[in-house]
């Protein structure tokens, strides 16, 4: 979910100069307030939940669940597209 969110504030940026639009929706002109909301939004929510998840993963010492790339078959990619195709369903359902 986090490299999703990344990935979407990523491609924001990108279509910003194409588009002329931020997130294909806001002009341009009304950037400064967006750039305060995005600096806010990465450092007092993604960044310390990293640290949090990083913490819970190795105190209750879970195994990764991404496998070595040399381990990657078609069920593990059909289970790992399945569910980012779910993610995307329900948060485009909200």
């Amino acid at each position: 979910m986090i490299l999703w969110k990344m990935l979407n504030e990523v491609l924001e940026e990108i279509g910003m100069p194409i588009v002329g639009k931020f997130a294909w929706t806001v002009s341009v002109f009304n950037l400064e307030s967006l750039y305060d909301t995005l600096i806010n939004y990465l450092l007092l929510a993604v960044v310390p939940f990293i640290i949090l998840g990083l913490h819970v993963v190795t105190v209750l010492e879970l195994p990764d669940p991404i496998r070595h790339p040399a381990e990657i078959d078609k069920a593990y990619l059909l289970q790992m597209a399945s569910s980012f195709l779910q993610y995307i369903m329900f948060s485009q359902a909200n």
